[in-house]
Order: structure tokens, then C-alpha cells, then sequence
């Protein structure tokens, strides 16, 4: 096992909240996920490659023929996401990894 820990920022402010997904780039064992607070993050994960996908949300007033909630709307770029090409390299012990995200 390896602790995977750093800061997220956007547009070099820390993401104020959000949440990192992790999956294993070789399809074996699981897959490992947590919040990002304040702008920081710590998973403990088992050894290996994973991607990284990095979500943040900011809710939008509904439509106007919608409910009376607000709906969350994804405001990181799909490079970070749905179409991301980070990785994170665990290894047993302490594995530092920040992740610098630009808006465009």
C-alpha cells in the first residue's frame, strides 16, 4: 500500500473542493477515489499506475422548466476527466504528487 497525498490547483489557486477517481492502468486490482479539500488530497491506494481523473462541480440555476434544484456543471476542461491523460505512479510509503490544472 501507498499513500498518495498533495495540493490540486487551477489556474494556480487551490481547487477550494472536488473529488479524484483512480483506476488501475492495467485493469487489475481496484479502484481507489477521495475529496479534494481546500485545495489538498490524501487516498491510500495499492501499488501501481493508475489514471487520475479529477472532477469539480459548480452548481448552475435549473432551467425553467426543471426542478427547483440547482444542477452541478463540471468546470475543469475533459483533459482532466472524461478524456484525461494523467497518471499517478504508487509505491509503498509516502508518494507525494501535486496536480497543476489550467482552466484552458
Amino acid at each position: 500500500m501507498g499513500e498518495l497525498h498533495g495540493e490540486v490547483t487551477l489556474d494556480d489557486q487551490p481547487l477550494p473542493q472536488g473529488s479524484l477517481l483512480f483506476e488501475p492502468l492495467d485493469g487489475k486490482g481496484s479502484i481507489g477515489g477521495c475529496e479534494i479539500e481546500g485545495g489538498r488530497y490524501a487516498v491510500t491506494l495499492l501499488v501501481n499506475t493508475y489514471r487520475v481523473r479529477i472532477s469539480a462541480a459548480a452548481a448552475e440555476p435549473p432551467a425553467a422548466a426543471a426542478n427547483d434544484g440547482y444542477v452541478p456543471r463540471e468546470i475543469l476542461p475533459p483533459r482532466y476527466n472524461e478524456r484525461s491523460e494523467l497518471t499517478a505512479d504508487v509505491r509503498t510509503g509516502s508518494n507525494p504528487l501535486d496536480f497543476r490544472l489550467q482552466s484552458r
